[in-house]
């Protein structure tokens, strides 16, 4: 059974953390996934747009909107983008600051 969750981004005692809330239905006591980790200090210090999109809890289309569209800061290796954490952590201060859902529709 696959692993379903509620994800929410908060922020807590100055740090910026994904809060998942498991399905009822399965046990993850044993699970040892960390792409579905709940702490934003568990991923490592540069992000593929995967993880981002775990973290954020937003779609392809959306990270790549905000990638290319310069509103959350990244590297270009080759034709890979990788994210600083510092770089989501501003992004995610910045929104939580302001009230903002995506920056991308003003850019």
């Amino acid at each position: 059974m696959g692993n379903v969750y509620r994800t929410r981004t908060e922020f807590r005692d100055g740090k910026i953390v994904k809060v998942a809330e498991p399905s009822k239905k399965h046990n993850h006591q044993n699970c040892t996934n960390n792409s579905n980790s709940r702490y934003l200090s568990d991923y490592p210090d540069v992000l593929t747009p995967t993880e981002c999109m775990n973290i954020l809890s937003i779609g392809r289309n959306a990270i790549y909107t905000l990638l290319q569209n310069d509103v959350l800061k990244s590297v270009k290796i080759g034709k890979q983008y990788r994210i600083p954490k510092s770089s989501l952590e501003n992004y995610l201060k910045l929104c939580y600051s302001s009230n903002c859902i995506d920056n991308s529709a003003s850019a």
